[in-house]
């Protein structure tokens, strides 16, 4: 192995989760561990893979690995093709798969936030959210197996991905289409893009938001529409979905303050995602609530607010 100090050669490293890292096939970049004050052993040439015994000892210990930070899109080129053939392994069990997966898209959607007008990323994003969607659609169970690998510290990108897992599981219960879902998933999983735009300060703020940044904030809905007409999306489903999420029924939400049927149907359901997932993920400022202390907030004190259908649909979701 070679020693190297990235600072030396202008790169950029990134952790990855050892999770993702399944065989000992190549993965299509340079893999390296960290050895102290900015220095980075060379593991494993991107021809090459890490061998089964020596990952097993990797996880095993929670040895840190990174990729270059410039080689990030290559990497999850590999992550959507490896999650397809992920999906479909009868070998593995309902846990495993779901973290792998679940791991994987939140690596997607994080490189989506950084480059939010590639076309590329947006079908990648795309993928890995049908990806789920198949997962789910196979096995009654997969839903609560994936809610049990859910991040519960807040990310844009981790939010992105739980609000399409819960919309699917919505989705699943209100007897929606395969096709239906399938438009459900991407609306879910793109539904923040918006805030690819907003500030870090604003977004990453240890506090709630005063006046100012909260009327910023609400530029999101209509930021994400934008962006997604200027690359062509074609689906009224999608883009209602991304700029009608924080409607509320009795006319209180943003950006048009849309009334109980004017709010898309799809809009309602990621709206009762999108404010679970909020619930039940912990910020600065504030613990996160348990799934049922949540779903009780949300049937009690959050009345015209919230559509009851796929209220009651996320309900019977937790239902064994």
């Amino acid at each position: 192995m070679t020693s190297i100090f990235a600072s030396e050669h202008g790169d950029n490293l990134k952790q990855i989760p050892l999770k993702v890292l399944m065989d000992s096939k190549s993965v299509g970049v340079d893999l390296f561990i960290a050895e102290g004050e900015g220095k980075y052993v060379l593991l494993c040439a991107k021809e090459y893979g890490i061998p089964k015994e020596k990952l097993q000892r990797f996880k095993q210990n929670n040895i840190e690995i990174y990729i270059r930070e410039k080689e990030y899109g290559v990497f999850t080129k590999y992550l959507k093709a490896k999650a397809k053939i992920i999906a479909s392994d009868k070998h593995l069990g309902r846990d495993e798969k779901s973290e792998i997966i679940y791991s994987s898209a939140e690596l997607i959607v994080d490189e989506l936030f950084k480059n939010p007008e590639s076309s590329e990323l947006i079908t990648g994003t795309k993928e890995i959210a049908h990806t789920i969607l198949g997962d789910i659609l196979h096995d009654d169970a997969t839903f609560l197996s994936m809610a049990r690998v859910l991040s519960y510290d807040y990310y844009t990108y981790s939010h992105s991905v739980n609000v399409c897992l819960y919309a699917i599981a919505i989705g699943k219960k209100l007897s929606l289409s395969d096709s239906e879902l399938s438009e459900l998933a991407h609306g879910a999983i793109l539904h923040d893009i918006g805030k690819s735009k907003i500030s870090d300060k604003i977004l990453n703020k240890e506090g709630p938001l005063d006046e100012s940044e909260f009327t910023t904030m609400k530029t999101h809905t209509t930021l994400g529409e934008s962006i997604l007409v200027k690359l062509g999306e074609k689906s009224q489903i999608i883009l209602d979905s991304v700029a009608y999420h924080h409607e509320k029924l009795d006319g209180g939400g943003y950006p048009k303050g849309l009334k109980d049927g004017e709010i898309p149907y799809y809009a309602q359901i990621i709206a009762v995602a999108d404010v679970f997932d909020a619930l039940t993920t912990k910020r600065s400022y504030k613990d996160a609530l348990g799934s049922f202390a949540a779903l009780r907030v949300m049937r009690d004190k959050m009345e015209g607010h919230l559509a009851q259908k796929p209220l009651n649909a996320l309900i019977l979701s937790f239902r064994p």
